[in-house]
Parts: C-alpha cells; structure tokens; sequence
C-alpha cells in the first residue's frame, strides 16, 4: 500500500459523522470513527491494504476495545458481518454496542473478552490463526499497560500484560496476517480530555496506582505513551514493523512474518 494512505493530510473528500455523545465514558478514546481507518476503507480495493493484503468482503477482522462500536460499523460497510469478531474488555460497552447495532439493522455483534488473556480470546470466538487482520485504535495508551505507574508488582504486571497484548494478537493472526494499531505520541491535555468525555480517577484508584488523587484527575493523565523506538520494540519479535504519523497517532502496521 502506499504510505499516503495512512498521511494526515485533510479528509475534505470523505465527511465522517461523529457519533451521538455518550453519556458515560469508560475510556480515552473518543467515540467517533477513527478517521485513518474510514479513509483507509474508502480506498479502492487494490489500494485498500494495510501492508499488502486487500480488505475484502470475506477478510477475517477482529477489532480490539472499540468502545461502543464506532470503527466495527466502519468495517462492517466493507466487511461481512460473519467476518467481523469485536471484542472489549469493559461489559458496558459491549452492551451499549450492541444495542446500538441492534437499533440500526446490523447483524454484527461485540463479544466480551481480554486481550491480555488467550483462553478469554478463545472463549470469544477468537482461535490460533483465524485472523487475516487485528485492528487496535488506542488501546495501548490504557492504564494497564503503563510500566511507569504504581509499585514495582504493578509495573511487572503491566509490562506482562504489554507481552500478552502483542503475543496474543500475532497468536490469533495467521501466517502473513496483518494488524493496525493506533497509539498517541503524547498524553492528551486537560482539555482535550475533558472535551472528550475522558473518565475521572477515583481516589481508590489514583491509591492503587500510586499517584496522588486530585478532584479534576483524568485517566489521559495515566495513559501508556510510546515513542516510535518503543513501539518497534514491542512488536519487532513478532512482526515486521513499519509506523507512520497520522492525525490519530503514530498508526503502526504488522505483519505477522517478514515482508
């Protein structure tokens, strides 16, 4: 694919709609289609690829922790819905996806599952390579994976649950699968955060990350921020690397073996 489909150059050719506002926000993501993706799939198809592989109707997707279900709906207008595997962590959202889905005639449905757990993934539907593509937008950045928060048994946690993120997306890619994940340069301000919606830190929480608790502390300001030289080292045992810059972040491309 070239490297422009992925360049954060205006989208004055494609109108994406923001998606209604949400009463309660359990993350940092906004919940609105991301705009490399809904670019990405507007392409042609012999341009439509995240490395080189087309997204077709009969491509094998799972999208990870998509909120409410913004960018599975973008996949499902290319994707048929059979091949379509959502899952995310927080039940919440789940069900709010999936009324949303409901409500509006689609026949795709989110799952509940881990990313950091394989047997959680299976249970979803989620098999050792059943999977042509993963798509990730900004789950990283979540709290679980930031080593730099909280005592050292949390740090270790966090750094396993690094691990098991990417070992598990390549486990459930097949050979020469391919994964899209989107990841913040820096923390979000705290006014972006607030526009966002972003969630307040409880004092429970902000104890048991070890950080003190202030009434206006956002989950932004413990979000897991990764240079380019850091995001490579995560996945380079696993995947062929290749990050660009885009308007959502640094969008980082995998294959599942060398190109």
């Amino acid at each position: 694919m070239s490297e422009g489909s992925f360049a954060p150059e205006a989208l004055e050719d494609l109108v994406v709609a923001k998606q209604p506002e949400i009463n309660e926000v359990q993350s940092s993501r906004e919940y609105a289609p991301t705009q490399s993706i809904a670019r990405l799939l507007a392409l042609p198809l012999e341009q439509r690829k995240v490395v080189d592989k087309p997204i077709t109707a009969a491509t094998k997707v799972c999208l990870i922790g998509d909120g409410q279900g913004a960018d599975t709906k973008l996949f499902s207008s290319v994707v048929r819905p059979e091949n379509i595997t959502s899952v995310n962590y927080d039940l919440r959202e789940v069900t709010a996806a999936n009324e949303r889905f409901e409500r509006e005639g689609s026949a795709v449905r989110m799952k509940q599952a881990d990313i950091t757990n394989a047997d959680s993934l299976r249970n979803a539907g989620l098999a050792e390579g059943s999977q042509d593509l993963v798509v990730a937008a900004h789950v990283l950045e979540v709290p679980i994976f930031n080593t730099q928060i909280g005592d050292e048994v949390a740090r270790q946690k966090a750094a396993q649950n690094e691990k098991s993120f990417a070992d598990n997306i390549a486990n459930v890619l097949k050979p020469n699968g391919e994964a899209l994940i989107f990841s913040y340069p820096q923390r979000l301000t705290q006014k972006e955060a607030t526009r966002l919606g972003v969630e307040k830190v409880t004092p429970d929480a902000a104890k048991f990350y070890d950080i003190e608790w202030r009434q206006d502390l956002t989950y932004a300001e413990l979000s897991a921020i990764r240079s380019q030289d850091e995001l490579t080292k995560l996945f380079g045992d696993k995947f062929t690397v290749i990050i660009d810059n885009t308007a959502d972040g640094y969008a980082v491309r995998l294959k599942n073996s060398p190109l």
